[in-house]
Parts: C-alpha cells; structure tokens; sequence
C-alpha cells in the first residue's frame, strides 16, 4: 500500500510532462500555421504582381502592334500617293509593219 502514493506521484509527473509536451507542440504547430499563412500571403501578392504585369506587358503588345500596323499603312499609302504624281513608265510609240 506504501507503493500507491508514490505511484500516484509518477503517474501525475508523466501527466504533467506529457500535457507540456502537448502544449509544446501546440505551439509549434499554431507558429508553424501562422508561417504557413504568412508565406501564402506573400506568394498570392507575387502572383498578383505577375498577373498586373503581364496584362500591362499584353496593353504594351497590342498598342506597339496597332501603331506599325499603321506605320506600314501610312507609309503603303504615301509610296502610291507618290507613285500616282510620277509617271511610272513612258508611253513607247511601237510601229508595226507587215
């Protein structure tokens, strides 16, 4: 009967050690969620970022596109209106005999 007291006394001091090891990894795990959380975060504002950039870079494309487009067509046009104030070739008189 003198063992049960002391019994007792372990079976308390494993409790105690096992709900502080509870405990620590509670909070292991509550910091490793939170660095987790905070990493996700971060990794959704770079893909925002990206995302803002590429549609930028794609307005950038498309007006740079439209703008030689419409070089070349200025300058299709300018080379007929300048071909229609010149005489492209000379008419040639031709005699034919028989």
């Amino acid at each position: 009967m003198s063992d049960e007291p002391e019994l007792l006394t372990v079976l308390r001091e494993i409790r105690d050690i096992q709900r502080q090891h509870l405990e620590a990894y509670q909070k292991a795990t509550a910091a490793t969620q939170v660095e987790l959380e905070r990493q996700r975060r971060i990794q959704e504002e770079q893909i925002a970022r990206v995302r803002s950039f590429q549609a930028f870079y794609r307005v950038v494309v498309i007006v740079a596109t439209i703008v030689i487009l419409w070089g070349f067509y200025y300058l299709w046009k300018l080379d007929l209106a300048n071909n229609a104030r010149r005489p492209m070739l000379k008419p040639v008189e031709v005699e034919y005999t028989l």
